[in-house]
């Protein structure tokens, strides 16, 4: 078994608790109300959340990876079609 501290992205990301967890029995619904409640009226905890995502966005580098990550994958499987025309 495999022991993490966190599942969420963002959380694994910045290795601290950005966003709440929701796994198994905190998935209630009074528990994910209270924790948008509390974004909802508590301008402070929005705003560090917010700034947290500019942290993590930072630490991956530019925009476009999907893109880049796509394109790498079609070349790979192009250079592959190739290989096997001239075989």
């Amino acid at each position: 078994m495999v022991k993490v501290k966190y599942l969420g992205m963002p959380n694994v990301l910045a290795d601290k608790e950005v966003v709440p967890e929701f796994i198994q029995h905190r998935a209630k619904p009074s528990s994910i109300i209270q924790a948008v409640r509390r974004l909802i009226e508590n301008a402070h905890a929005r705003e560090r959340m917010i700034s947290e995502f500019d942290t993590i966005a930072g630490k991956l580098g530019e925009s476009g990876a999907s893109e880049k990550a796509a394109r790498a994958i079609i070349e790979e499987i192009d250079a592959k079609i190739d290989m096997k025309r001239v075989n």
